[in-house]
């Protein structure tokens, strides 16, 4: 009786000890499915903070349909970049790849310094534009093409100026067309580019026709200076001069003190 109940022990003893000496690297086993995951998500890339990488919101199978799982901010790794979750055409099914940390190298670029491998990054340069929308990808100081559209856009929404952050820029809620419509686009916090300030969206009436003008960086200059070196040209710039007090309602909108 003694040996039939030591047995079950024995092996379950056993098999505890098998999975604690599992290497800790182990990866999960992969998914595979025989339907194609749906497009991405566009998402609206916050501010990220140092010490931080955003995660990108990706497609999950979850045994019965894709899900969506949203994007996250993730502690970054020393000496890594993240290589995000995708998914695999492979012999007329798709193969799930969790997301994961690699050491950078010639086959994991990072240029643009924010944590995520060139090759699975959607915008590579970090100028705000996707690299789907971009005439340059790899260059941050060329916004993406322009789009031309007969129906002018709303007036800007009433923003309230937000709290000024140290190393981040604000850059204003504007409107965009989408194929269809203008759809608004709200304002969010960037990190500052060194020896740069931001010239955000704009429409310009060229004509009878509306052109729109991606925000970019740019050199600061005669044509783009910033008083009160928020990060924004003052031509943008709807508080020049720093003080709280936008420059419509603002008497002295070039004096910080008035």
């Amino acid at each position: 009786m003694a040996s039939r109940t030591w047995i079950p022990g024995a092996i379950a003893a056993a098999a505890l000890m098998a999975l604690l000496s599992a290497p800790a690297h182990a990866q999960r086993a992969s998914i595979v499915v025989q339907i194609a995951p749906p497009a991405p998500q566009v998402e609206v890339v916050p501010a990220v903070p140092r010490g931080q990488v955003w995660v990108p919101g990706h497609w999950r199978w979850n045994g019965s349909q894709h899900v969506w799982v949203p994007g996250r901010m993730s502690a970054r790794r020393s000496g890594y970049i993240y290589m995000p979750a995708q998914w695999v055409s492979v012999n007329g099914r798709w193969e799930y790849r969790e997301g994961t940390w690699v050491r950078p190298g010639k086959n994991y670029r990072d240029s643009d310094g924010d944590g995520i491998a060139d090759r699975m990054d959607r915008d590579k340069d970090g100028d705000g534009v996707r690299n789907s929308q971009d005439v340059r990808p790899n260059n941050p100081n060329v916004a993406s093409a322009p789009i031309y559209v007969q129906v002018p856009p709303p007036p800007p929404r009433v923003e309230p100026p937000p709290v000024a952050r140290r190393g981040q820029v604000w850059v204003p809620g504007h409107w965009r067309w989408n194929g269809r419509e203008h759809v608004w686009i709200e304002g969010r916090y960037t990190a500052r580019r060194s020896g740069y300030v931001w010239a955000p969206s704009t429409w310009v009436q060229i004509g009878g026709r509306w052109e729109y003008r991606e925000g970019r960086w740019t050199r600061p200059g005669n044509s783009c200076r910033d008083s009160d070196n928020d990060g924004v040209c003052d031509r943008f710039d709807r508080d020049r001069d720093g003080d709280g007090t936008r420059n419509s309602q603002d008497n002295r909108p070039n004096n910080p003190n008035r």
